[in-house]
């Protein structure tokens, strides 16, 4: 749209008729930012893991670069969902970790490794 007036007249026709077919218009989202440069998501982790098993592989070939490793668990069974947020001393070690995990494997699962995004002030992986 030209303008944010533009954008709130067309999100008030969502809901009519257009050909036969109802609109739906809606504001879209601000950009994701970057948070905690040195915080990394790693998903697809066995739901066995252990948090020091965790901190080994990301410390694999870095070693003292890891200032916290958090394995996320279901608020109500406290099961392990199987991704972990990895905090590093830095950024640059935080961004040698994702290229150097990128592709590889735990226990011959395949992980994702990911910097984190902000949406709607909840951090994501990108």
């Amino acid at each position: 749209f030209e303008s944010a007036d533009a954008a709130q007249k067309a999100v008030k026709k969502s809901g009519e008729l257009l050909m036969g077919k109802e609109l739906k218009a809606e504001i879209s989202n601000p950009p994701r930012k970057r948070v905690a440069d040195n915080t990394i998501f790693v998903g697809n982790l066995p739901f066995d893991v252990s948090e020091q098993e965790v901190r080994d592989f990301a410390e694999d070939g870095l070693p003292g670069s890891i200032k916290g490793v958090r394995l996320v668990r279901d608020r109500t069974t406290q099961r392990f969902k199987g991704y972990a947020f990895i905090e590093f001393n830095d950024q640059t070690i935080a961004k040698k970790f994702v290229k150097s995990k990128f592709g590889s494997q735990l226990r011959g699962r395949p992980v994702r490794v990911r910097e984190m995004l902000e949406t709607r002030g909840r951090p994501q992986s990108s």
